[in-house]
């Protein structure tokens, strides 16, 4: 059966740390460095982030040809895992091997592995130089860490990329629109105005 909604929650590992300098950016870096606010130092939509970085992460394994869709009836359309090699970037990897255990619809698997992608995300950034960890103190007591943009130019360079896709409409290669596609979907347009008019 591959209708989970009414069996217990599969848990799924949280991605383990590794160097960044191994492995390329992530749609779900991309996403999130695109919805970081620089003038707040908060990204847009914290409270449904885990949703929009779980599509990252199930987006770049089906360009990756890691997983595909299939037609299940009755339940519908399920994402199962193609192929025996765990890939090798470990911010994606968890989620494969999640749908290794048996095909589930593209809502569960966004469910279960989103909740564990913000921190190491944001971490990835970080070790990119693309945000900035700023640890200060509130009260002289309490300490605060707040984000802020790095000094790379790689969000300038993202934000230019899709505006030029969504506003110019030229074609765009499939990661692009896949990007693209995440960034709408995400309900965030209006915030990343005027970077990209809404």
């Amino acid at each position: 059966n591959v209708n989970d909604s009414n069996e217990p929650r599969d848990p799924v590992a949280a991605p383990t740390p590794a160097s960044t300098t191994t492995h390329p950016p992530t749609l779900a870096e991309d996403l999130l460095l695109l919805l970081f606010l620089p003038k707040s130092g908060t990204i847009a939509g914290e409270s449904t982030l885990l949703y929009a970085l779980g599509g990252a992460v199930l987006s770049e394994l089906a360009l990756d040809g890691r997983v595909e869709a299939t037609d299940a009836k009755p339940t519908g359309t399920v994402i199962r895992a193609v192929g025996d090699d765990a890939p090798a970037d470990p911010l994606v990897r968890p989620a494969w091997e999640y749908t290794t255990r048996k095909p589930r619809s593209a809502q569960a698997i966004i469910a279960a592995v989103g909740p564990n992608l913000r921190e190491p995300t944001i971490q990835r950034l970080v070790d990119r130089g693309d945000l900035v960890e700023r640890t200060t103190k509130t009260l002289g007591i309490f300490s605060t860490t707040e984000l802020a943009e790095g000094d790379t130019g790689r969000r300038a360079e993202l934000i230019g990329t899709v505006r030029d896709a969504l506003v110019g409409g030229g074609a765009t290669e499939p990661r692009l629109a896949a990007l693209c596609g995440l960034v709408f979907g995400s309900g965030m347009m209006p915030q990343l105005d005027p970077d990209i008019p809404w």
